[in-house]
């Protein structure tokens, strides 16, 4: 209850401030990587051992959301590089990354919806936060490692991830793309017809900014 209380004071605050506010979230920077992996499920060498680390997690509620939007709203207003420094995305990108393995949701839309309202805008924010390429293409894999998930709702929820990565970005973020499409090429025969949906529409977003096709590249 306190850290919802917190979180939603510093939200308050830069909703007010802004940028006035962006070098004070040094302050409470470890308590949200500490969140992100009380949350988040690490990807694991054994399947067992990532499940075991499933159950273990809480379910993604209102301080979930909250952190995330302080995540949003500090890269947002960090103009000058005051919080987020190379290693400071370094510590954050792997743990935001492993939200998507939080799986605890009352159905595969709930689970598309937070995705979608928080998750996606974080992450974006970040990336165009740091502005270095290197720093993209850690998040950018870290994405596309749990696009090969054995839960569908996930393989969906790093889509979106994705595309909000483009929208933000644009033709910036192309230069990731050569990495991208083994897995839209996977994606593209999916047992599920939401996953394939949705990939469709990433592949649609990613031809409006390259200009031409990709079909000839994901055969």
């Amino acid at each position: 209850t306190r850290l919802r209380v917190l979180y939603g004071v510093v939200n308050a605050l830069y909703a007010q401030l802004r940028a006035l506010l962006a070098p004070h979230y040094a302050l409470v920077l470890d308590t949200t990587v500490a969140q992100l992996q009380r949350f988040g499920v690490a990807l694991a060498s054994l399947d067992a051992q990532e499940e075991a680390d499933r159950r273990e997690k809480p379910a993604p509620g209102a301080l979930w959301a909250a952190v995330l939007e302080s995540v949003r709203l500090s890269a947002l207003h960090d103009g000058a590089g005051d919080v987020w420094s190379e290693d400071a995305l370094r510590r954050v990108f792997r743990p935001l990354a492993d939200q998507l393995a939080n799986t605890k949701a009352p159905s595969y839309d709930a689970y598309v919806a937070r995705v979608r309202a928080s998750l996606a805008p974080a992450a974006s924010a970040l990336l165009a936060a740091s502005g270095n390429d290197a720093m993209w293409k850690m998040l950018n894999q870290a994405v596309l490692l749990r696009t090969r998930s054995d839960y569908a709702c996930v393989r969906h929820g790093a889509l979106l991830v994705l595309q909000a990565c483009y929208e933000r970005l644009g033709e910036e973020y192309l230069i990731l793309l050569p990495e991208t499409i083994p897995h839209l090429a996977e994606l593209l025969e999916d047992d599920d017809p939401r996953v394939e949906r949705a990939t469709h529409e990433t592949i649609k977003l990613i031809e409006s900014y390259l200009g031409e096709s990709l079909q000839s590249y994901l055969r």
